[in-house]
């Protein structure tokens, strides 16, 4: 069982689907570890089907981009069989969203992954979206 504080910098949910959903409440590398903290106290990684994360940035904004990837391209690198990944970030009002996509497109990640992202809104889309195949 995962302990969750009110005051993380970023919380977990389990939701419907096998989606696995993080709430970032601050652009830090405290949020960043705390999420990697997580990815690996799940063990998403022993999962046999597409594993479905759901990142909500609407709160913190953008995260530090060069340590986010840092960190989970180290952690990724460790899981040579991780499955294809769907990945949907919610982002919310004055978000960058063309240098983060731009920023997702030119990093790659040791695992095959799609990323998508939707305006906070559009939470459902999200949800629908990484639940196609």
């Amino acid at each position: 069982m995962l302990n969750v504080l009110q005051q993380d910098p970023c919380l977990y949910s389990h939701l419907r689907e096998d989606i696995h959903a993080f709430s970032f409440k601050a652009p830090s590398q405290a949020a960043v570890n705390q999420f990697v903290v997580y990815l690996s106290d799940l063990r998403v990684y022993e999962s046999p089907n597409t594993i479905r994360l759901l990142l909500d940035w609407s709160e913190s904004g953008l995260m530090p981009l060069t340590y986010t990837f840092q960190q989970t391209r180290k952690f990724f690198g460790q899981y040579l069989n991780w499955n294809a990944t769907r990945i949907a970030i919610l982002y919310g009002a004055n978000f960058p969203i063309v240098m983060a996509e731009t920023f997702f497109r030119m990093v790659r990640f040791s695992i095959a992954y799609d990323v998508k992202f939707f305006p906070v809104e559009a939470r459902s889309e999200a949800l629908a979206w990484l639940q196609e195949e």
